[in-house]
This record gives C-alpha cells, sequence and structure tokens, in this order.
C-alpha cells in the first residue's frame, strides 16, 4: 500500500493550527492573511499577495490547517 499524504481533519486543533499557519505564512508568503473560523468554517476574508493566486492559498492554508505531512510512503508486509 502506498500513501500520498497524511492529514488530521482540520477541526482538530483549529486555533491552534491556524495560529501557527499565520505565523509561519508571515515569512513565507508575505501579504497573505486570513480570519481563524470556527470548525466547519476553518478560514474566510483571504488577502492575497501579488504571488499567489486563490488556489494557492487554499491549497497552503488548508495543507497547514490539516497538518498536512506528504509522503509517498510504501507499506509492506
Amino acid at each position: 500500500m502506498t500513501l500520498s499524504s497524511y492529514r488530521v481533519d482540520a477541526s482538530t486543533n483549529l486555533q491552534a493550527n491556524c495560529a501557527r499557519a499565520k505565523q509561519q505564512f508571515a515569512y513565507l508568503y508575505p501579504g497573505l492573511d486570513f480570519t481563524c473560523g470556527p470548525a466547519g468554517f476553518y478560514y474566510s476574508n483571504v488577502v492575497l499577495p501579488g504571488n499567489l493566486s486563490s488556489s494557492q492559498a487554499d491549497k497552503a492554508i488548508m495543507d497547514a490547517l490539516e497538518q498536512v505531512i506528504y509522503g509517498p510512503w510504501t507499506l509492506t508486509e
């Protein structure tokens, strides 16, 4: 079996993950900002820097909120 990535439900530790993401993005994507929301809402009010599209920003934000870790990993018996 091969896993391409591991993700945690975004509602798990949402506020802590959101605060961490905003801190990381201040360095990685200067100008990217968003408002953290309650579970099921996740984020809103995205402010995009000139070098990111809305789809790129959405992927970056959701990856951070879901604490994604990319593989691939191959599990064998």
